[in-house]
């Protein structure tokens, strides 16, 4: 009598169905003509207003290109990054406000009738399309930013670790932006309604900073943008939206852990 051993187990069902609806996601998402041109014009878009930003600081900031350090020229240039997560909200909100407006929500669920694992699954494979595409969005204002200073006769940015910490922060802004898309337009039905209040959460912190100081200080450390300014270090120490690190993780995490929950909530209790 033989045991099987733990390389031969065979998966367990759940983990084996899982799987199947990931790769379904996957395929209705990739194989589509909108998702590849929707990744194209994030690239453009990063490199081109890149490259914009830079060319135009001694009107937008008062101040010479020349005349800008290294991290000033890097936080100007990723600014790009800011459009490529537009565009991925646009992508993200279609995917499940598409399969409502058409009807495919009743075939998909027809298909795997446990709806968490039809909402990890789009989550999960937005999220990983947009990790691609932040990290291709990245590099694309990076090259942009590189090229305008080439064209100018300034020195390129070095790979330094603040500046490399700079782009990973702003590379995150994509996934997670994204993520947080796919679980709004599960909860309103709706890719516009979804979009509408990302953006929303996404300028929160211009209007939490016309407060007094003290609410300042009170909310801005606990918005997603905060966050992701403290773990880019982008955000000084003095600020008032500043976080270490780990609690900067922390509040992402719980931002779309929170949404992702909300989002389950109502699409388990609703018909499709």
């Amino acid at each position: 009598m033989t045991t099987m051993t733990a390389e031969h187990r065979p998966a367990s069902p759940a983990a084996s169905r899982f799987v199947r609806t990931l790769a379904a996601e996957w395929t209705k998402l990739w194989s589509l003509r909108f998702t590849r041109a929707m990744l194209l014009l994030a690239l453009i878009l990063a490199a081109g207003a890149a490259a914009v930003f830079l060319l135009t600081t001694e009107t937008t900031r008062g101040e010479p290109l020349a005349e800008m350090s290294p991290f000033e020229i890097a936080g100007a240039s990723l600014l790009g990054v800011d459009f490529a997560v537009v565009v991925l909200e646009v992508l993200c909100a279609s995917a499940v406000a598409s399969e409502y407006s058409t009807g495919m929500i009743r075939l998909t669920l027809s298909v795997a009738p446990h709806r968490w694992r039809v909402l990890a699954a789009k989550g999960l494979v937005a999220t990983m399309i947009a990790l691609l595409a932040g990290l291709a969005a990245t590099a694309a204002a990076v090259g942009a930013g590189q090229l305008v200073l080439l064209t100018q006769g300034l020195p390129g940015l070095s790979p330094e670790p603040r500046l490399l910490r700079l782009a990973v922060g702003s590379m995150l802004m994509v996934p997670l932006y994204s993520l947080l898309t796919v679980a709004l337009a599960f909860l309103t039905r709706n890719g516009g309604g979804a979009i509408a209040v990302v953006l929303t959460i996404m300028s929160v912190p211009t209007l939490v900073g016309a407060l007094p100081p003290g609410w300042q200080w009170s909310l801005l450390p606990w918005l997603p943008a905060s966050a992701l300014h403290s773990l880019s270090g982008a955000a000084s120490p003095q600020a008032p939206e500043h976080l270490a690190p780990g609690w900067a993780a922390v509040v992402l995490v719980a931002w779309a852990a929170a949404l992702l929950l909300l989002a389950y909530v109502v699409f388990s209790r609703r018909d499709a």
